[in-house]
């Protein structure tokens, strides 16, 4: 009879020792998959973003205020108009969703000394900075460019 106590305690501590550990995997596992969902989502948005700024002819070629930290509208190399907005938690490009679940998102804008400015005629490069957000995780990105043609 004692040893089939001894047995039945010494499963119990196995088996709740086995459920930690279970549950610790799982909560790695969501972790990391929030992670890849923030990361891929957002690379891809600051990939797009990156590749048609780039594209900008000349400073003269940016339609939308300087000053304005969540939108900037632009003419590309081909003469297509390009516009990006951030309302609320999307980013969108044009009438297409980019991003979603975004807590922050700027556009800042850099003179050829490196100095922040406002004046379109003035950039020379610009910062996309930007931090999504799923479930309790978070993650921040930031890229600086240089437009090929100033």
């Amino acid at each position: 009879m004692i040893e089939l106590v001894i047995v039945i305690v010494l499963v119990g501590i196995i088996a709740m020792t086995a459920s930690l550990l279970i549950g610790q995997t799982a909560q790695t596992y969501q972790k990391e998959d929030n992670y890849s969902t923030i990361a891929n989502q957002d690379r891809l948005a600051l990939e797009e973003m990156a590749r048609e700024i780039r594209l900008i002819r000349t400073p003269a070629d940016i339609t939308s205020s300087c000053s304005s930290t969540t939108a900037l509208n632009f003419t590309d190399s081909n003469g297509s108009l390009v516009a990006y907005s951030f309302s609320g938690s999307t980013l969108s490009a044009g009438a297409n969703t980019l991003a979603n679940n975004l807590t922050s998102f700027a556009f800042t804008y850099y003179d050829k000394n490196g100095a922040l400015t406002t004046t379109c005629a003035s950039v020379w490069n610009v910062t996309i900075s930007l931090t999504a957000a799923q479930g309790s995780d978070s993650l921040s990105m930031r890229t600086t460019l240089h437009p090929r043609s100033f």
